[in-house]
């Protein structure tokens, strides 16, 4: 028997708690079955960083070689696959000489 890993978990039931999940500007939302997705926050901070990357000009190897990270990590964080920490937020507006702040999604801009 394999126990579950975080890795494996794409969608949780959340009706139980809060059967209008989404409706009223939550970071999460339904499929159709009721299940609560991810929020798209990690995809809406990632094309954010790709953006001001973009505008400051710098390649990812660059960005990531300042930042003291890995090039595939800086990667997949503008790709949306990463759960980014507080620490490596820090590092990449550093890096790029913005503010946190600069780098967090617009929440009106949401899907």
């Amino acid at each position: 028997m394999n126990p579950l890993r975080h890795r494996d978990v794409k969608a949780v039931d959340l009706s139980y708690a809060a059967p209008s999940l989404g409706s009223n500007g939550s970071t999460f939302s339904q499929d159709q079955n009721g299940a609560a997705l991810l929020s798209d926050v990690l995809n809406r901070f990632g094309k954010r960083l790709r953006s001001v990357r973009e505008k400051v000009g710098v390649s990812q190897e660059k960005l990531a070689e300042m930042a003291e990270l890995h090039r595939p990590y800086v990667s997949s964080v503008e790709r949306g696959k990463r759960n980014i920490s507080l620490l490596n937020i820090e590092k990449l507006a550093g890096a790029l000489g913005v503010t946190m702040g600069e780098l967090m999604p617009d929440p009106e801009k949401r899907r």
